[in-house]
């Protein structure tokens, strides 16, 4: 069964997904990261099909194809969780009966998807976080902000792929010559305002530290120990 349709979150908001896969596998929802869209799990997704995952992916609010309205404001990371919970209750994952997922986030996903682990524990069983924005410096995270704020009118895109190259996001050595042009155009498609608001939410979210993040948002009974995969 596949393809791709829209839902409407608590708030108004028009969510696009796409899914694939048999229904009976095992579920796991794709999130993606700030300024991209479920297209970066496009490499992916292969092998879990044939691996039998029943795969679920989404456009978080403002990106992608997922539309939002003039009055729409939050973006932090607690509503892009909350948004993914209402997705996964949309294709009948309630957490009864086993039916839960894995969800596998990247950079901004990582951490929406750290946050359904958190306040949604019922509907997860088990996360991927790959390179997950709670990594950042508080530091790197104001540079980031000071960067958008101070961008040309309608130009917050530009400046976070910007900020992207400058840190090394695409080393030449590796990293064929479509690839920032295509993260670009994706970026510089997006409102401004979703580019800004989105980071600058996100940043105030997860506060002093990520160390410190993730003990204030650490499931009952969950392990200290974090593995970090180089």
């Amino acid at each position: 069964m596949k393809g791709g349709g829209h839902f409407t979150a608590g708030d108004g908001v028009d969510i696009f997904y796409t899914q694939e896969g048999p229904r009976d596998g095992i579920p796991i929802l794709l999130l993606h990261g700030w300024v991209c869209d479920q297209n970066d799990w496009s490499f992916q997704i292969p092998l879990l099909l044939s691996l039998g995952f029943w795969i679920i992916s989404m456009d978080l609010r403002g990106h992608g194809r997922s539309s939002i309205a003039d009055n729409i404001t939050a973006f932090d990371p607690v509503t892009l969780a909350n948004d993914a919970a209402a997705l996964l209750a949309h294709h009948g994952i309630h957490g009864d009966n086993d039916r839960r997922a894995i969800v596998m986030g990247h950079s901004l996903g990582a951490v929406v998807a750290h946050e359904l682990v958190f306040r949604h524990t019922h509907l997860v069983s088990g996360t991927v976080e790959v390179d997950t924005a709670y990594y950042m410096t508080p530091p790197v995270m104001s540079d980031v902000v000071q960067l958008l704020e101070v961008a040309d009118s309608g130009q917050a895109g530009v400046a976070a792929t910007d900020f992207f190259a400058a840190a090394g996001v695409y080393p030449a050595d590796r990293t064929p010559a479509w690839l920032p042009i295509w993260h670009q155009r994706r970026a510089w498609a997006m409102q401004s305002r979703v580019v800004t608001s989105t980071f600058q939410q996100m940043a105030q979210y997860l506060g002093e530290s990520g160390v410190a993040y993730l003990n204030r948002t650490r499931p009952a009974g969950g392990r200290n120990e974090i593995p970090r995969f180089r």
